[in-house]
């Protein structure tokens, strides 16, 4: 007699490949560096560096107009 849990094995699937649009895949990177991924952090700061002389605007300061 055969074991029960022979019957339920999963058979082998290979890994589909997905292709993402530029806009979901900068979300993906977004959505990591937001939970601290520092690697993503980093790729995301060469990626979109912010415009020089600007600076984000604290808390009672005006924001600069885009």
């Amino acid at each position: 007699m055969q074991p029960h849990n022979v019957d339920r094995r999963k058979c082998y699937e290979r890994p589909t490949l997905r292709n993402l649009t530029s806009n979901q895949a900068t979300l993906f990177l977004v959505g990591h560096a937001y939970i601290g991924d520092q690697g993503a952090r980093e790729l995301l700061e060469l990626l979109f560096p912010e415009p020089s002389g600007l600076t984000r605007p604290g808390v009672g300061q005006p924001q600069h107009p885009l």
